[in-house]
């Protein structure tokens, strides 16, 4: 039979366990929950119904294919930084969402961006290659892959021919 540790329950300014020398940084806890405090300020709780934590969370950057914040029946899905510094959401491995430092996003396959200073366009692949609506530019770009330019008309122009 083993040993079993009873504190008391303690506060976040008194844990029931402390380390000599620092009585106000410890663990303590309540039939609820169990916590901990440091410097007499509690920054982790326990519960049965998740984590609170108080301060800031630091984690690893993470790859698509292994995102930082992920779930455990699907490892490769979930939210990491892209090594340009974005904010990806990865599904099943690969990238399929970020959010750039303007605020544009991008949907990967599929793109469309809202921000302030590109106001909002969107991208696809056709027949003809990738086209690029940008209505804040007031611009229609279509990408040829077989000469590898890229073509542009003005939206207005296009639609005057209607």
């Amino acid at each position: 039979m083993g040993y079993k540790l009873k504190p008391e329950y303690g506060t976040a300014s008194l844990p029931g366990i402390a380390w000599e020398g620092d009585p106000d940084t410890g663990i303590y806890g309540s039939e609820a929950e169990v916590a901990i405090s440091i410097a007499g300020t509690r920054r982790l709780k326990v519960t049965a119904t998740g984590v609170e934590v108080i301060g800031v969370v630091q984690v690893n950057a993470g790859s698509a294919a292994d995102p930082t914040l992920s779930f455990r029946s699907a490892t490769d899905t979930g939210v990491y930084l892209t090594s340009g510094g974005d904010l990806g959401l990865s599904v099943g491995g690969s990238l399929r969402f970020s959010i750039d430092d303007d605020g544009r996003m991008q949907a990967w396959n599929n793109s469309y961006y809202a921000g302030p200073a590109r106001g909002l366009s969107t991208s696809f692949t056709s027949n003809l290659g990738a086209v690029n609506v940008d209505t804040a530019a007031d611009r229609l770009f279509i990408y040829d892959e077989s000469d590898g330019e890229t073509k542009e008309i003005s939206i207005a122009d296009l639609l005057s021919l209607a």
